[in-house]
């Protein structure tokens, strides 16, 4: 309670008061309720959300700015009637910001989701193990978290990955805690309303029920999905009946577009760039060793067949999709790529379970990653005006963001 009072009056003190109980707990093993944590860490990526400021780059985000700050004209009954793609839930969302005095509310929300969502997953997967962690091993699952996909990418993105990690969420509820109620349900059909594509994830979860015990279909399916959506698009139009159908017929053409983006544009602009062969090659490599460490313990794991095993069995199916979008130009293979990377804690923490000696080959990925996070520490820098992030994040209380909240509660009302 302590360390979220005073992460939430000033996030950075918040920030520098877990490094310091990490760097003092390095080698002990953890036994406090790690849960605790989630609430800061959740609020420090989510005020650092709030402080980036990009100067005259443009992104997502950007964009998302100028719809947000263009709807204060209109009421939420216009806007939910004129929206052809029924994306509810982003109406909404986007609604309530244009209600506030502040349009960084938008990246706060999603960082704070997301991230919120990662360490819950992390710290509570840590929390049921039967192995005994160190703090420094923790450590090594955040860093692994958070260092191969840049919070920047996460948080600019804004709808795409938000709607991507709350489903995911959900399957995580369904599986592993056992959670099978209404709140799970609405975590399953609310992101579908705030981005449209993100009923592929429910469709891989599908897969990985349908295929859990033949692996060579299922890399089969998972590889020529982008295909299989191709096929599904020419008869696209026989599913335009009623809500679900639209909403299923416009995820398939978000998905499509996606596929075929390539060239023109955004598509264009990064084929040839660096930090995107670099992201890519580094992605690929992850995505591999994930895949290869998931063989390695359904091979160990014999009849099991519990919850934790189910949820690996649905990452490796988003793994091998992630890889099969590797060739597309444009963002569809980060955001699969990313799902991995936040929920990847829990294939790292079973493999460590099943064999002592994997932690020797944890490190060297550790190592890896460490220096992929550098590279992409500088990526992230580049692409905002770094000087005038940080000195807003030092100088940001929780009180103002309250504020801020508060302020839309009472206008959308």
């Amino acid at each position: 309670m302590v360390i979220s009072m005073i992460t939430f009056i000033f996030p950075i003190v918040g920030l520098m008061l877990i490094l310091c109980i990490l760097i003092k707990n390095w080698n002990c093993d953890i036994s406090s309720n790690l849960k605790k944590y989630v609430f800061p860490f959740g609020f420090i990526f989510g005020s650092l959300g709030y402080s980036m400021e990009f100067g005259d780059k443009i992104n997502d985000l950007t964009r998302y700015f100028d719809i947000v700050a263009s709807l204060k004209d209109f009421s939420l009954n216009y806007i939910l009637t004129n929206d052809r793609e029924l994306l509810y839930t982003k109406d909404i969302i986007f609604y309530f910001v244009s209600r506030t005095n502040e349009l960084h509310i938008l990246p706060f929300i999603t960082g704070f989701i997301v991230y919120t969502i990662t360490f819950y997953v992390l710290f509570d997967i840590v929390k049921k193990s039967n192995r005994k962690f160190k703090t420094k091993e923790l450590f090594m699952l955040i860093l692994i978290s958070i260092g191969i996909i840049t919070p920047y990418s996460i948080i600019v993105n804004v709808r795409c990955v938000l709607s991507y990690t709350i489903i995911i969420f959900a399957i995580y509820r369904e599986l592993i805690q056992k959670k099978r109620n209404i709140v799970t349900l609405m975590l399953y059909i609310l992101p579908i309303g705030l981005h449209s594509s993100a009923i592929i994830i429910i469709i891989i979860r599908l897969i990985s029920i349908l295929f859990k015990k033949f692996k060579k279909i299922s890399i089969a399916i998972a590889l020529f999905l982008p295909t299989l959506i191709d096929i599904i698009y020419n008869y696209v139009g026989y599913l335009n009946i009623g809500i679900i159908g639209t909403i299923i017929t416009n995820a398939i053409n978000k998905a499509y577009a996606y596929l075929h983006w390539t060239e023109g544009g955004w598509a264009t602009e990064i084929e040839s760039s660096v930090s995107n062969i670099f992201q890519r090659t580094t992605g690929s490599i992850f995505l591999i060793t994930i895949i290869i460490l998931i063989i390695y313990i359904n091979r160990k794991r014999a009849k099991k067949d519990n919850g934790k095993y189910q949820m690996i069995n649905f990452l490796y199916f988003m793994s091998i999709f992630a890889l099969g979008c590797l060739w597309i130009k444009t963002g569809a293979f980060w955001r699969f790529e990313t799902m991995v990377v936040l929920f990847s804690p829990i294939v790292f923490v079973t493999a460590l379970e099943e064999n002592e000696k994997f932690r020797n080959i944890f490190i060297k990925i550790f190592v890896l990653v460490f220096l992929v996070f550098l590279v992409n520490l500088v990526y992230q820098a580049r692409n905002m005006d770094i000087l005038i992030t940080v000195m807003n994040f030092i100088k940001l209380s929780g009180i103002k963001i309250l504020y801020e909240f508060l302020y839309g509660i009472i206008n959308f009302i």
